[in-house]
């Protein structure tokens, strides 16, 4: 953890300069959040949604065709409520623009996210990206079909260890 804080290797989402570079659609609020509770110093970001919200990151110059990366952040919910048996709660959605990559439901493969309300959590998974980009490549942290609020923090693009070690330049 205090390797990705200090930017050790790989590309914390989530600069401190105040400008975030996260957006939210459709509907909901995305604001910068003082918490102390956070796993990292600094504002993480608040996501309140009352339907369909999700909050996400251009990735435009960021990946490459053909490589390996992996994403990973904290998470902390309240009050997250479903209203679909499939696809609601909270999730993390990455795509190269053609391709999109969830992090694993954390209930099984019944397609419901993080429900709830619970502590911060890590979430991190490998992705890798196909022969072409597309237009939009993004990072979505999404409350889908659901209501409720959600924190994320510390959102880092890196390469895998094993590709770090096996000799990779790093990008």
């Amino acid at each position: 953890l205090r390797r990705r804080a200090a930017g050790a290797y790989g590309r914390n989402l989530l600069p401190e300069d105040g400008e975030t570079g996260w957006q939210s659609w459709p509907s909901g609020r995305l604001t910068a959040a003082a918490d102390a509770s956070a796993p990292t110093p600094g504002a993480c970001l608040h996501l309140v949604s009352t339907e369909r919200s999700y909050a996400t990151h251009a990735l435009r110059g960021l990946l490459e065709t053909g490589r390996t990366y992996r994403v990973s952040m904290f998470l902390r919910g309240r009050g997250i409520e479903p209203f679909s048996t499939w696809d609601g709660g909270l999730n993390v959605e990455i795509s190269d623009g053609r391709r999109k990559w969830r992090h694993p439901f954390p209930n099984g493969n019944n397609g419901v996210g993080f429900t709830g309300t619970f502590g911060w959590v890590h979430v991190a998974f490998d992705f890798t990206v196909g022969p072409e980009l597309g237009e939009t490549p993004y990072l979505a942290v999404r409350l889908a079909n659901c209501t409720g609020e959600a924190w994320f923090d510390a959102p880092h693009l890196s390469l895998p260890q094993a590709t770090r070690e096996s000799g990779s330049d790093g990008k």
